[in-house]
């Protein structure tokens, strides 16, 4: 977490968490250190880390820890994680794909590549349906085409939506079930919390 400015940046340091807690990747919002990875690393329990974007020191993994594992590391920018990493793949940033964010009001909204990237970034999807592939988990889209049906056929929220078909403006999602999560936010210029319930 962080500061916000009350009007477009967001306290929430996690980029798209109201989108991984529509798709069903985190069912709780996410601690704002790797405790629990850091207390499994020194366990022994993990061997190796796949990390995409996320620098995992800035999130609490001392360096220490980040010898003690085999760091696979997909991102845009090197930090201390690509330096510790045994491998690195350039991604591509957001201006240079095609995909879609959960904003804070849970509307979905796609974004366009605007520039072209640089020689030598591959796409995250096509380097994670590669890994995936070569550690046995099966068939991982490697396009958004192929993402969005799977989202479509997996996710009930999405059952309807294609990128193809979300309007300029977003689409606003049903916020409901998300409800009495303690988002850390304030109030923004497009975003008002919930009140808390009252209690008796």
């Amino acid at each position: 977490t962080g500061e916000g400015d009350k009007l477009l940046v967001s306290a929430d340091r996690n980029p798209n968490v109201r989108g991984a807690l529509v798709t069903g990747l985190i069912a709780k919002l996410p601690a704002a250190k790797l405790t629990d990875l850091a207390a499994a690393i020194d366990a022994g329990k993990i061997k190796a880390v796949v990390s995409v974007g996320e620098d995992l020191a800035a999130a609490g993994l001392s360096a220490a820890q980040l010898a003690k594992v085999a760091i696979v590391y997909l991102g845009t920018h090197a930090n201390a994680t690509s330096a510790a990493a045994k491998v690195v793949f350039p991604t591509l940033t957001v201006f240079e794909k095609n995909g879609a964010f959960v904003n804070q009001q849970f509307r979905i909204q796609k974004f366009l590549k605007a520039v072209p990237s640089p020689v030598g970034a591959a796409d995250d999807l096509a380097v994670l349906s590669r890994l995936a592939g070569a550690v046995g988990a099966g068939a991982v889209p490697a396009d958004l085409g192929g993402v969005w049906t799977a989202l479509a056929n997996e996710v009930a929220a999405l059952r309807t939506v294609t990128f193809a078909n979300l309007p300029e403006t977003g689409l606003l999602l049903d916020a409901t079930p998300f409800a009495g999560l303690p988002f850390v936010e304030g109030e923004t210029l497009h975003y008002k919390p919930a009140a808390p319930a009252a209690t008796a």
